[in-house]
């Protein structure tokens, strides 16, 4: 052991690619707060953390990650390539937070089986590391049955490597190594994920890819474009999973409270509703059990009047009439007092 000296830097930067102005691209991690207790799985608890009760694989944050991670292509999204750090409050009492690192095979960016920067090949995203089925439907008709993901053309920048939306699926989509919760992944889950994605504007995805540097115009501009098309699937398929009513809140209306919400897959312009069924029910905390307020009614609007009544809990269960089939589905929003307490998609 000895400390590193500028011939050794000089050495190690030898083979590096150099921008036209003699500079060299390196990419640099923030060292995270906190003590190092390594990675996380995807599965299971933390048995050192109190905190971590619900079981990884049934967090919706880490089943809505795949989500995330197809549109960007994040295939080497594993429990490797997380990192817990215990952060100290005071007198050695503090908790434990959750972190995703190691970006680098993302983006039209991966490496080689020698961990070298390249670009990304043509598997990961579509096939994991090892599967059994393709590989005994190529020996058994002798390399006659070809997979599908390998007559995908790419046009490949050497600043981003290799990515695509033609081909692209996002329900399809697969990282490096079956992920316990991407497995478990719900339509809920997903569409939770799919909202977030669908906040991402053009101006947005183009500014961010900006921040890149690319020196090839053409390059940054296929990035974004690329980018652009796989939120779009992203968001068209999710969207139809469920039904993609979103944004509720309890406002004023010229006759009283009303409730209020957003159809989400409306303003993406997947289609039309032609209205929205809806029902409430007085809602008992303690057993559960749903009592009618009146009867069913359909309303053109997105805003359904507060009926008049004492309850603590009341429900109303929305579906929408549309082509769309999963947009009949239920949504149950729970009220408290008037105010909003919960909701529950029908999946």
């Amino acid at each position: 052991r000895r400390r590193m000296t500028e011939a050794d830097l000089d050495r190690l930067l030898e083979r590096v690619y150099r921008r036209k102005d003699g500079a060299i691209r390196v990419v640099a991690g923030r060292a995270l707060p906190g003590e190092d207790l390594g990675p996380h799985e995807f599965i299971g608890t933390r048995p050192d953390d109190a905190n971590d009760i619900f079981p990884h694989e049934h967090r919706r944050d880490l089943r809505g990650y795949r989500v995330f991670s197809a549109w960007l292509n994040h295939d080497d999204s594993r429990g490797i390539n997380t990192l817990d750090t215990f952060v100290e409050v005071t007198d050695g009492r503090g908790w434990v937070k959750h972190h995703l690192i190691d970006f680098s095979s993302a983006l039209g960016s991966g490496s080689t089986p020698t961990k070298e920067i390249a670009p990304q090949a043509a598997r990961p995203g579509n096939e994991y590391v090892v599967e059994i089925e393709p590989t005994l439907k190529t020996a058994v008709t002798l390399g006659l049955w070809e997979r599908p993901w390998r007559k995908v053309v790419y046009q490949v920048h050497p600043e981003i490597g290799r990515i695509e939306a033609d081909y692209f699926r996002p329900e399809s989509w697969k990282p490096e190594y079956p992920n316990p919760a991407f497995e478990r992944m719900l339509p809920d889950d997903a569409f939770w994920a799919a909202r977030i994605v669908s906040r991402f504007t053009d101006e947005m995805v183009r500014a961010l890819v900006h921040t890149g540097q690319y020196d090839d115009p053409a390059a940054e501009r296929q990035l974004a474009d690329t980018l652009l098309k796989r939120r779009d699937k992203t968001i068209a398929y999710y969207f139809r999973q469920v039904n993609p009513l979103a944004e509720f809140e309890v406002a004023a209306g010229a006759e009283g409270a009303v409730l209020r919400f957003r159809s989400l897959g409306e303003e993406a312009g997947l289609g039309r509703a032609e209205g929205y069924e809806h029902q409430w029910f007085a809602f008992d905390n303690a057993t559960h059990v749903l009592s009618p307020l009146g009867p069913a009614g359909v309303s053109a609007a997105r805003e359904l009047r507060l009926p008049a009544g004492g309850e603590e809990y009341r429900m109303v269960r929305i579906r929408t009439r549309a082509p769309e089939r999963a947009w009949a589905k239920a949504v149950d929003v729970y009220l408290r007092s008037g105010g909003l307490v919960g909701i529950e998609r029908e999946i």
